[in-house]
């Protein structure tokens, strides 16, 4: 009996289809670094160890939400990222993307109250 190539091809086509589709990017989301109080700190206040005291209020990363240009604050963030999001800085460079094989979450969060 002779075998046939047409049933593993097509198993790999599937496979290669799926694969794909998981690869492509989720929600667009905006990574800010903000303050306890959520205001708005330039970036290198939440990477830097020396900006993390009490007087800067403990910097930490915020993801989606929207910037209030008035108070100086970002309203409605998420402590971590979206599943799949493709997370930008405010100026739009990638700082990752989301997707299959990976959760695109970061660890060690901060909890603020309202």
């Amino acid at each position: 009996m002779k075998k046939s190539t047409s049933v593993p091809a097509t198993l790999l086509s599937a496979i290669a289809a799926a694969t794909l589709a998981g690869c492509s990017s989720g929600p667009r989301e905006v990574r800010r670094c903000v303050d306890e109080k959520g205001r708005y700190m330039e970036d290198y206040k939440c990477t830097d160890n020396r900006y993390r005291s009490h007087y800067y209020g403990y910097p930490r990363f915020v993801y989606g939400g929207n910037f209030d240009n008035r108070s100086g604050r970002v309203m409605g963030f998420r402590s971590t990222p979206s599943d799949g999001a493709h997370v930008v800085t405010p100026s739009g460079r990638t700082i990752s993307r989301g997707g299959f094989g990976g959760s695109g979450r970061s660890g060690g969060g901060f909890s603020f109250g309202g």
